[in-house]
């Protein structure tokens, strides 16, 4: 397998700027994840990775050589895309073993290693069926054994879930982490669903406006974001960002409407730091608040619309003029309308610079 290194890449298409010096590492058998909403630059930056797009600025290495001037298939890689991009009149088994033929690979060759990627993969059985005789399932299986007949260096893979229901993109995630491990192979993976990226990666790489934002394993990108990107980008329900400003001479936080104020000693964090930000953004998880009866709590505030969500309810609360967001167990029930109060988990509160977006390092 392979190392994969891209050093301060720059692209750009006319007068955008889609990569802007761009710096990341996928490591020997690791599962990267670059993950980042649409127009972010992550096709881009998997593209210049693999060969397919040549970068105007910066260098591509893989196992420390430079890739300039080798072709795409002289770098022993492998792509599974969004489209599966699958040969419609050919059998499921030459779709799979046309990289093979490519390589004039022999007969027998080819069958072992078509019969043994199929059958890892559980479409052992559908080799002689058609793509269109295929569930949307199967045939990103069949994609995927197309990329792994041929033991690849690195596979890049572009959104290669998105085409699947729900329920079968969740299964999908599994079967591609078992897989990865199964095969020990190099994926860098791109995608803009945050729980993809979760699940699935060894570590994240959040990417917006063609920069990187953060790298790192992925609870230490859910529990520690850089900066307010991060913080409302990774989770299934954003943080809760409170503007707010500090108070020197009662050291308390105080919101920007005056409708709450909290001591700074209750976070444990750096006078100095918060003292010297331009105005604060107060960040909490919605799971990390718990809602109380009126008279208790935090902060006061007033339900505004319930979210049902089966295995927990998310409620909108107004809290002076900003909305926040709590996730509850689905056994406890308010109506809109009710005045409740907030506790924080204040192991758990994120501190910002309002000016510049970015986090105050705030002591655990």
């Amino acid at each position: 397998m392979a190392h994969l290194k891209l050093e301060g890449i720059r692209k750009e298409f006319d007068d955008v700027v889609a990569l802007k010096e761009v710096s990341l590492e996928v490591n020997n058998r690791e599962f990267l994840v670059l993950l980042g909403p649409t127009g972010a630059g992550k096709t881009t930056t998997l593209r210049v990775g693999s060969g397919l797009t040549p970068p105007d600025r910066g260098s591509v290495l893989m196992n420390g050589q430079d890739m300039a001037g080798i072709g795409v298939a002289d770098r022993d890689i492998a792509f599974v895309f969004q489209n599966y991009a699958l040969y419609p009149r050919a059998s499921v088994f030459e779709n799979i073993a046309s990289p093979l033929r490519a390589r004039k690979v022999d007969e027998a060759g080819i069958k072992q290693a078509v019969t043994e990627v199929a059958d890892m993969l559980g479409i052992g059985p559908l080799l002689e069926r058609l793509p269109t005789d295929l569930s949307g399932g199967e045939q990103q299986r069949v994609a995927l054994s197309r990329a792994m007949v041929r033991r690849p260096q690195v596979f890049f893979m572009d959104e290669p879930l998105t085409n699947l229901d729900f329920k079968l993109r969740t299964q999908m995630r599994g079967e591609l982490k078992r897989l990865q491990r199964d095969v020990e192979g190099t994926f860098f993976y791109v995608t803009n669903d945050q729980i993809e990226a979760l699940s699935l990666g060894d570590r994240i790489a959040v990417l917006n406006h063609g920069e990187l934002q953060q790298v790192g394993p992925p609870q230490e990108v859910y529990e520690r974001p850089v900066n307010t990107f991060v913080a409302r980008f990774v989770g299934s329900v954003p943080m809760n960002l409170l503007a707010c400003d500090l108070d020197p001479a009662s050291q308390e936080l105080v919101a920007v409407d005056g409708s709450w104020r909290l001591p700074v000693g209750r976070l444990n964090g750096s006078a100095g730091a918060v003292s010297a930000a331009d105005g604060l953004l107060l960040g909490v998880r919605p799971e990390d608040l718990t809602i109380g009866s009126a008279t208790s709590g935090d902060v006061a505030g007033e339900v505004f619309v319930s979210e049902p969500l089966g295995d927990r309810i998310v409620y909108d609360i107004d809290v002076g003029r900003q909305a926040v967001k709590v996730k509850t167990p689905p056994t406890m029930r308010f109506a809109a309308g009710d005045q409740v109060g907030l506790s924080f988990n204040w192991d758990r509160i994120h501190l910002f610079d309002r000016a510049t977006e970015r986090a105050i390092e705030v002591e655990r």
